[in-house]
């Protein structure tokens, strides 16, 4: 499956799950910005990570967000700034069956027999736009494999949906709340920012 086919997918698995906000969203421009670490991977992976998490959190938990650098430019100045950095990329494509079996031509059901292997670290950071006064910071690591259910369907491609699935449910546990905490916390980052005391 190629990107341009599994990034619909993302779209409807976000439209039908549940908001990540329960609450009304809090009033704060979110700008997110995804980069490669260590190691480095494909821009694809990163740009659709940095899709999901803005179309995920634009208003279910802060009044917009947008990607840094695209649509962005298409809001006012952002209050905060989500930057996720992903590093240690390892992503392997094995076979169950031996390898001179697996070399064999004229049995479909081989290709069922993969096994698509994705693990990545996330560091995620959100802070104030101004001067990046630290609100919530996030480290975890994806890991998962994915087997191919029915033939013609492509584990590696599968893999990576699940991997951003995973990378905005995870993030969205601590910076995505529509609390009165993770709000005092914004508006204490913001104080700072500005050189005033926290409010009460």
């Amino acid at each position: 499956m190629t990107r341009g086919l599994w990034v619909p997918v993302l779209a409807a698995v976000f439209a039908a799950g549940p908001a990540l906000g329960a609450a009304a969203p809090l009033p704060y421009r979110l700008a997110v910005e995804v980069r490669w670490g260590a190691g480095g991977g494909p821009e694809a992976f990163r740009d659709d990570v940095a899709r999901a998490l803005a179309d995920a959190f634009t208003g279910r938990c802060y009044a917009a967000a947008a990607e840094s650098g695209a649509n962005e430019a298409e809001m006012p100045p952002a209050d905060l700034r989500l930057v996720v950095g992903l590093s240690a990329l390892k992503e392997q494509l094995r076979f169950l069956d031996s390898v001179a079996t697996s070399l064999q031509p004229g049995d479909p059901a081989k290709e069922l027999r993969r096994v698509a292997v994705f693990d990545v670290t996330v560091d995620g950071t959100l802070s104030t736009a101004a001067n990046a006064a630290p609100v919530q910071t996030k480290h975890f690591v994806v890991s998962l494999s994915r087997q191919p259910i029915i033939p013609g369907e492509d584990p590696q491609a599968t893999a990576r949906t699940l991997a951003v699935e995973q990378i905005v449910d995870d993030l969205g546990k601590v910076m995505c709340k529509s609390t009165e905490k993770l709000d005092k916390k914004i508006k204490a980052a913001l104080a700072a920012a500005d050189g005033l005391p926290p409010p009460r």
